[in-house]
């Protein structure tokens, strides 16, 4: 069950305006998927709030927090349970069948149109009311700052990604506003990626009082969502390329390795070297071509001229010249455009 996570955090953000600092995350993470290829036919960006939900439960007279943990929690299993185990559960937690009903109604609400319906409804600003017991409410005052969200998304050219969807809740408790869950479009896998805003995490850890929120990605259902569209590379492509290779042609020319390397190095190269010396060059270059490195710099007999010169070896192109050794920094820069 091990797996690699990546995590983005936007610690202290401004408390004025914490919709904004949302929009910064889901866009961080968004642009992550959009250089690995995937775009909006292929990834859903479901956006929840946990303080919609809270007001829900309030509304009807849900005030317990024992209570609401649990109606949240079967909020977040609703996928993975029946009509009938569903009800059966939230029974047995003390919520009636009849406010488990309202509680569905309400969060089916935005389910019910497609995503590029809801966006153009959101765009457009049209009212749609929730009827629960007796009293109705206003679908965008009850999650206004989940429309809130949606409409700068989308004015951030993402709202293409996003839907609407009341029963992304998190399970975890400390969130406090903003949740959101990454799918793969045709939910066949787990979530891609989910977070929201945690503003009491903190405090509660024995830190200052400090808003945030984030999110986390872990690699397993990225990798296979990759594989699947044929997206996921070979892992050496995904790694910096060396933009040089040092070896020695012969011994003499051996010691000099370190302080080149070096040398290049401070010149803000990412350089890699062979501790091998051999006059069988073909060898060296090909763990050069290994490294994926684009230059190979060879020092050998022509470092003992006036001035000193090495080979370097463009090994995409092939091509080869001899260079004076004090340009070889500023060369290899400048085709490498570091």
């Amino acid at each position: 069950r091990e797996f690699m996570q990546w995590n983005v955090d936007f610690i202290g953000d401004a408390a004025s305006d914490p919709i904004a600092s949302d929009a910064e995350v889901i866009a961080c993470c968004v642009e992550a998927l959009m250089k690995l290829g995937l775009g909006p036919d292929s990834v859903t960006v479901r956006l929840g709030h946990k303080g919609a939900i809270q007001e829900l439960f309030f509304a009807l007279e849900i005030n317990d927090p024992i209570a609401q943990r649990c109606a949240s929690d079967l909020i977040d299993s609703m996928p993975k349970r029946s009509e009938r185990q569903q009800l059966d559960a939230a029974v047995e937690a003390g919520i009636s069948a009849d406010t488990w009903h309202a509680i569905k109604n309400a969060l089916a609400y935005p389910l019910e149109l497609s995503r590029d319906d809801f966006l153009t409804s959101v765009r457009e600003s049209p009212k749609g009311d929730i009827v629960i017991g007796d009293k109705k409410y206003e679908f965008h005052s009850l999650f206004k700052d989940l429309i809130a969200l949606l409409k700068r998304l989308d004015s951030m050219q993402l709202g293409n990604w996003c839907v609407v969807d009341p029963q992304i809740v998190r399970g975890l408790a400390y969130y406090t506003g903003t949740v959101f869950e990454i799918h793969e479009a045709s939910g066949a896998e787990r979530a891609i990626a989910g977070g929201g805003r945690y503003d009491n995490l903190i405090e509660s850890f024995g830190g200052p009082k400090l808003s945030a929120c984030g999110f986390g990605m872990g690699d397993v259902v990225l990798a296979n969502l990759l594989k699947g569209k044929g997206l996921l590379k070979p892992a050496e492509e995904y790694l910096p390329r060396p933009d040089a290779f040092v070896f020695a042609a012969n011994d003499d020319a051996g010691a000099k390795v370190p302080s080149l390397v070096a040398e290049l190095r401070r010149g803000g190269l990412h350089v890699r070297n062979s501790y091998k010396t051999t006059r069988n060059v073909g060898k060296l270059l090909g763990d050069a071509g290994k490294a994926r490195a684009r230059y190979a710099v060879i020092l050998g007999a022509e470092l003992a001229e006036s001035p000193p010169r090495v080979a370097v070896k463009n090994l995409e192109s092939g091509e080869q010249e001899t260079i004076e050794l004090a340009s070889l920094a500023t060369r290899i820069r400048r085709s490498t455009d570091v």
